[in-house]
């Protein structure tokens, strides 16, 4: 998903939305004229009755789905070249205040500006799919895992677990999370659907972890199906749209039928605002079916593929052409399988085999679904007459070299400090404070974990008083992988004690 700030008035529309939705359900009980003065007691008892039906089958999804429904915490790396504002007032604070250029004196070991890929969290949902031998599979989206090197599963009751991504499919969006515990068990398994079978007005239910507000349920309906969007040059098709709240974080997480089944996979929001305001989409499950096995197994999705930019035969094409059925050929890619075996602009492709070909995303999944080096018979209209043309399908230039490899990475805490001089200390209302202040705090790292933050001053030290950054600096290169480090902070004028356990990956 693509999202921007919290927007307060989200959860607001999603309240009133319920209410009204009961509103109208008790009208739909009662008739429409609602309830009528002088309503038996029977008739009263009989509207209550369906209202906590309706309740109850909440209940009861919410406490089905809810131990599959786990949340993904993902450390990745992007380029990042902006300053925090922390950063700029320490710079120039620095450049006013000495004869040193900041973030490039001698001696100083730590350094504001980053110019190579630093670490970020990226959060999400997922959902416990299968389980064989020893681990637990999990659905969740591509771009929640993408790139990570590190990546935390929480369980419902708040267990975590390090997860690792098994495979990948930028195509679909989707991508599969492998655990083990053995607090996990097939009742957590989460049963998938038939979203094929998906009705426009069917209740729907996402559960996910919004903003970090772990495992909530929205409820809602199924608004539309085979929906399209665009993203940075990809399409992606046959979405499941829903008016059931999604925001950040619930990106991965379970779209739930009645039957308490996954029937999509949350995965965008259309929004002027940047949050939710009632245009969700979901990628079907049955897509998610149909990429799983090949993820668990293999790490990547492998697809055929023809190489030819296509569009629906509009009625003004099949007046023009004088074909009623097929798909319009209107670019033919350089080196691909068609070019080789003679395709041509303004072909019109009509089987692929003995299928009849009526639409873009039936010749697009039919030949996806072709094995790579595969003869395949293709017959194509041109100029009116019908030819048949034999193309060896081609392997998809999307298709990754394998599965994703754990990127090491050597971390530490992560932790970035500038001594607490006594200018800068008498600056921020710290006078005759000795220590050092907080700039940088590596993203995943277990400092940042155990919740040290910008700008927190660090006075001691495992019990020993913290002087300037090069003593700190010390200490922590002092400190063996797997030691706990204590550190004492004042955040705000309050004294804190911070705890965490040095991690070298």
């Amino acid at each position: 998903m693509r999202y921007s700030t919290f927007h307060i008035y989200s959860n607001s529309r999603q309240y009133i939305f319920t209410l009204v939705l009961l509103a109208v359900l008790v009208l739909s009980v009662v008739g429409a004229g609602g309830i009528q003065p002088g309503s038996s007691q029977s008739d009263l008892a009989n509207q209550k009755a369906v209202l906590c039906s309706l309740e109850d089958s909440f209940n009861a999804i919410a406490e089905q789905v809810g131990p599959g429904v786990v949340s993904i915490t993902a450390v990745q790396r992007v380029v990042q070249e902006e300053q925090t504002g922390l950063d700029e007032f320490l710079k120039r604070f620095y450049e006013g205040n000495s004869d040193e250029s900041f973030g490039s004196a001698p001696g100083h070991s730590f350094y504001l500006i980053q110019s190579t890929p630093t670490p970020v969290t990226a959060s999400g949902s997922g959902t416990i799919v299968r389980h064989e031998g020893q681990y637990y599979y999990i659905l969740t989206n591509n771009h929640v895992v993408e790139g990570a090197y590190k990546v935390q599963v929480t369980l419902r009751d708040e267990t975590q677990l390090d997860g690792i991504v098994v495979g990948t499919d930028s195509v679909t969006d989707l991508a599969v999370v492998r655990v083990a515990s053995p607090k996990l068990s097939d009742a957590d398994v989460v049963p998938m659907g038939d979203s094929n079978a998906v009705k426009v007005g069917s209740w729907a239910l996402a559960v996910g972890n919004p903003f970090g507000f772990e495992h909530t349920l929205t409820v809602g309906v199924i608004s539309a199906v085979q929906r399209e969007l665009e993203e940075d040059d990809i399409i992606y098709p046959d979405l499941i749209q829903t008016d059931a709240a999604i925001n950040k974080g619930n990106s991965g997480g379970p779209l739930i039928d009645v039957e308490g089944r996954v029937i999509g996979v949350n995965a965008a929001i259309a929004s002027p605002t940047g949050g939710f305001v009632g245009l969700g989409f979901a990628i079907p499950i049955n897509t998610a079916k149909s990429v799983l096995d090949q993820l668990i197994r293999d790490g990547r999705v492998v697809r055929g593929w023809l190489g030819v930019g296509s569009q629906e035969l509009i009625p003004e094409f099949q007046e023009y052409y004088g074909v009623q059925k097929g798909v319009l050929v209107c670019s033919v890619i350089d080196g691909s399988p068609a070019k080789k075996a003679g395709l041509a602009e303004e072909d019109i492709i009509a089987k692929v085999g003995q299928t009849d070909i009526e639409e873009v995303l039936q010749l697009q999944r039919l030949v996806a679904g072709i094995k790579p080096g595969t003869p395949t018979l293709l017959t194509v209209i041109r100029q009116g007459e019908p030819h048949e043309i034999q193309v060896q399908i081609g392997l998809s230039p999307t298709t990754p070299a394998g599965p994703p490899q754990p990127i090491p990475v050597k971390q530490g805490p992560g932790i970035q400090v500038r001594t607490l001089s006594s200018d800068l200390a008498k600056k921020i209302g710290y006078e005759g404070l000795e220590g050092v202040i907080v700039i940088d705090i590596l993203a995943g790292g277990p400092a940042e974990n155990s919740g040290l933050a910008e700008g927190d001053i660090v006075t001691h030290f495992n019990g020993r008083k913290v002087v300037n950054e090069g003593q700190f600096a010390g200490m922590l290169k002092g400190m063996q992988e797997g030691k706990v480090v204590v550190l004492r902070i004042l955040r705000k004028g309050m004294p804190r004690l911070i705890g965490f356990r040095m991690d070298s990956a």
